[in-house]
């Protein structure tokens, strides 16, 4: 959810680090994060992670994926209402 109680998406990985929001109904995007966890260490975004809503789509788990430094295997949770991250 945005801060307008609507639904947003989720913006991770590609060329560029960082989270994204896009918000349809604005469509603007909000950048949240320079850099997201999995990507530390290395010069791009993370590639080919997955992500699984939790807590009816207001938080997600993300998993897998590759980063230039090699495969993750971590797997993290990102909580909206404290916009955090947790291994």
């Amino acid at each position: 959810m945005g801060k307008d109680g609507f639904s947003v998406v989720a913006i991770i990985g590609g060329e560029e680090k960082g989270m994204e929001i896009w918000n349809p109904r604005t469509s603007t995007v909000e950048l949240l994060w320079d850099e997201i966890p999995p990507e530390t260490g290395g010069t791009r975004g993370l590639g080919s992670a997955e992500m699984i809503p939790t807590s009816g789509g207001l938080d997600f788990i993300l998993y897998g994926g590759s980063h230039e430094v090699g495969p993750k295997s971590d797997i993290w949770k990102y909580t909206a209402a404290g916009n955090k991250w947790d291994k």
